[in-house]
């Protein structure tokens, strides 16, 4: 054993002993330094990521279409009301006012239509056949020659006058005469008022009054008079006569008052026999085209267009788009 464990035996030793100690330490320090730099390295790396862009997102576009209603609640239904007989159904009066002034009428006349809801009724287009010729009219006025001549088929002409158009308004002239002559038109109501002031006859010719009573003795006639007389539509002309041989005047004043109560068709009934002035048929047929009012002239006594008429017969219906004819009646 001593030999065993010699002196060069514990040098070995010892030699190996440091090797190994120094082997350990150089290995306790390289892997101390790798675990120091591993831990430096992880704590001052800072990586940066990139910014995200956020792509930006269109806000979707929506077509509303709103239409505004206005609900109404209808009101609760009234209670059934049932009754034996409709005649014993007490129905109270309404009272309504209607405010037809207010009203905007578009029409061919230049008249305005005004008044109570009759008169409504009359901005309607009528349509008739009137002695075989068409008649068209929101509102007609009707001229009436009431000299002798026409007493024996006068109730006949007004009945299928009011029959196609009842609520025309009828004016009654004695003759049918256009020249100047101061004249007025009253209602069928001042009629025997207003004659008074006239006198009977004037020379060879009749005044209005013998020429409507003559009217209220043939048949008919009275009844026609006093209806057209209860609804306010019938008017009578009264014209002074300063020379009996020039006969009754006041055809152009009729005309002139059917225009201005708004009649857009004029229906003038008569022989034509006597005399009208050209100058005074000019001025009517202005006042008829200012106003887009229509002349009819009917002649039921040929030949048509009498004692040098017919010149100014036919100038008042072309210029008034209107027309002449001749359509016998007795």
């Amino acid at each position: 054993m001593k030999q065993f464990f010699g002196k060069k035996s514990r040098s070995a030793l010892a030699t190996v002993l440091m090797v190994s100690l120094a082997l350990h330490i150089v290995a306790i320090l390289i892997f101390g330094t790798i675990k120091f730099v591993s831990e430096a390295l992880r704590e001052e790396t800072v990586f940066e990521a990139a910014p995200v862009e956020v792509a930006p997102q269109q806000q979707p576009e929506y077509t509303v279409n709103i239409q505004q209603r206005n609900q109404v609640t209808p009101p609760p239904r009234p209670p059934t009301i049932v009754v034996n007989n409709p005649s014993e159904l007490d129905i109270p009066a309404l009272d309504i006012e209607v405010d037809i002034e207010s009203a905007s009428v578009v029409s061919r006349s230049a008249g305005s239509f005004r008044g109570n809801l009759s008169e409504v009724r009359e901005m309607a287009v009528n349509t008739a056949n009137l002695f075989g010729r068409q008649v068209e009219a929101t509102k007609l006025g009707v001229l009436l020659d009431v000299s002798f001549s026409t007493h024996g088929v006068m109730t006949n002409v007004i009945e299928e006058i009011r029959k196609s158009f009842p609520d025309t308004s009828i004016v009654f002239v004695p003759g049918c005469n256009m020249h100047e002559r101061k004249s007025e038109v009253v209602p069928i109501a001042d009629f025997e008022q207003t004659a008074a002031k006239y006198p009977l006859r004037a020379g060879r010719v009749f005044t209005t009054k013998p020429f409507i009573d003559g009217l209220l003795q043939t048949k008919g006639f009275k009844r026609v008079w006093d209806s057209v007389k209860s609804q306010g539509r019938g008017h009578v002309v009264f014209t002074e006569i300063f020379n009996g041989w020039d006969g009754n005047a006041g055809s152009d004043d009729a005309i002139k008052f059917l225009v201005r109560n708004g009649a857009d068709t004029i229906y003038w009934f008569a022989d034509f026999e006597d005399r009208i002035d050209p100058a005074l048929a000019k001025k009517v047929a202005s006042t008829l085209k200012s106003s887009r009012a229509k002349l009819i002239m009917h002649d039921f006594k040929a030949p048509l267009g009498k004692n040098n008429n017919l010149e100014s017969l036919q100038m008042l219906a072309e210029q008034t788009s209107g027309e002449l004819f001749l359509k016998e009646l007795y």
